[in-house]
């Protein structure tokens, strides 16, 4: 099954977002957190993961997105993937998955023939001195 390319916002699609963004003061503001932002500190996001689209034909509008400030890790952008986007995405594989019948490689044992038992040789006796030992002289005992 092919995957569908990934749909991105035309240019004027992103100037219709950037210039909602951007405020009576000239300033352009996150969506999320309403922080100003530097031209180029922003990334125009899909308000729903481009992942969990079925309808890829229909052309993304301004209403699809939304600008979300970048570049430093606790962002809006990089909160909103790895938070939430990333992981609806794979809940939603694992259910297509699941309501298809679509199975993981069966776990079972590694069919080998095995290693050869090994003989270990024999220890040779223990040769002590004769007579009493230290610890029998210690403790009193005689032969």
């Amino acid at each position: 099954m092919a995957r569908a390319k990934r749909l991105e916002f035309t240019k004027p699609v992103q100037r219709d977002i950037i210039k909602r963004a951007t405020g009576d003061d000239g300033r352009i503001r996150c969506e999320g957190c309403r922080c100003v932002v530097k031209p180029g500190g922003f990334h125009i996001d899909h308000i729903i993961a481009d992942g969990l689209r079925r309808d890829k034909s229909k052309p993304l509008t301004a209403a699809d997105g939304q600008l979300l400030c970048s570049g430093f890790p606790e962002s809006c952008h990089g909160k909103k993937t790895t938070k939430h986007d990333v992981p609806a995405i794979a809940e939603a594989k694992r259910r297509e998955d699941r309501a298809i019948g679509v199975r993981g490689p069966e776990k079972r044992p590694i069919q080998s023939r095995g290693f050869p038992e090994t003989v270990k040789p024999a220890k040779p006796p223990v040769r002590t001195a004769p007579g009493p030992s230290e610890i029998g002289r210690r403790f009193g005992v005689r032969k």
